[in-house]
Formats: structure tokens, C-alpha cells, sequence
């Protein structure tokens, strides 16, 4: 039991607190899925004057990737922690889109993460000539990956 008031109200009574329930997830593995092209940026860019998303850019958005969710923490979230970045860039001038890997990774009983059915889809013939690199950022001392995908460039974060 955990004592609950309410900070947003000005009355006295909102400092009295009440008990309530909190619960805590024991285990969780949140997976997001974003894509992050430079050409649907290029109106935009133009607009204010710049020149739309530098290498700069890209590398501060894969560090707050691999690091952001081990870095904000709280007691909600105490525990949290990074456990896989799985970047896959496309060749300059690429059309190609892939499905969403969202319901494509798995992390099985023992805590493995499994890449195999991303590892499928971008073996396809018509999908690996579209790729110009794979990393795969996590920390091998607290995370496994299996069946990762072939010619994946392994980062420790």
C-alpha cells in the first residue's frame, strides 16, 4: 500500500493522502519501430533555410536510441534498460520499404532476443541489394541476440 495525494489541487484536503494499490511490471521488452527519411524532410528543410539531415544528426539520434531509455530513470522505470538497437540503412537513392519489425522480434523464455524473422525479410534477394548497412548495438554482457541478420556490423553500447 502506497500513500497517494493530489499535488494540483490548493485545498488543505490535498495534502491528506489515502492508500492505493501500485503495481510494477516485473519483466517487459518494449519494441518501437521509426523510419527516417531525408527526402520527406526536403520541403521542409527548404522552407527554413537548411539543409535537411546531416551525418550529425544521425548519430545523435542512434545515440539517444542505444542510450535514451537507460538514461531517464525513475521509480516507475527502475531497472529499465537499453537492450538492443537494430539500425538498418538503405543504399542513397533507395525506394525500398520494409514492414515494421515491431511484430517481427521475439524474446523467447530465456531472454534471448530473436532476429530471425527480420533476418528473413532482409535476406530477400529484392531487400539485401537494397541495404547498405546493418548494425546491431547492445550490450553482449547482459543482452543476447540470436539469429541476427547476415552481415550485421555488431557495436557494443
Amino acid at each position: 500500500m502506497s500513500p497517494f495525494r493530489n499535488p494540483g489541487d490548493k485545498s488543505e484536503a490535498s495534502t491528506q493522502t489515502t492508500l492505493g494499490t501500485q503495481s510494477k511490471l516485473q519483466e517487459g521488452h518494449y519494441v518501437h519501430h521509426f523510419s527516417v527519411n531525408p527526402k520527406n524532410l526536403a520541403a521542409d528543410a527548404e522552407r527554413v533555410g537548411n539543409d535537411g539531415i546531416t551525418n550529425d544528426d544521425v548519430s545523435k539520434l542512434k545515440e539517444g536510441l542505444r542510450k535514451g531509455v537507460s538514461y531517464y530513470d525513475s521509480s516507475a522505470k527502475a531497472g529499465t534498460e537499453n537492450e538492443l538497437l537494430l539500425w538498418v540503412q538503405l543504399k542513397e537513392g533507395s525506394k525500398a520499404v520494409f514492414p515494421s519489425f515491431v511484430e517481427l522480434v521475439d524474446v523467447n523464455e530465456t531472454k534471448e532476443i530473436d532476429l530471425q524473422k527480420v533476418s528473413e525479410i532482409l535476406a530477400q534477394k529484392h531487400n539485401a541489394s537494397e541495404i547498405e548497412k546493418i548494425e546491431l548495438y547492445y550490450n553482449s554482457d547482459t543482452t543476447t541476440v540470436i539469429n541476427e541478420p547476415a552481415n550485421s556490423q555488431f557495436i557494443e553500447l
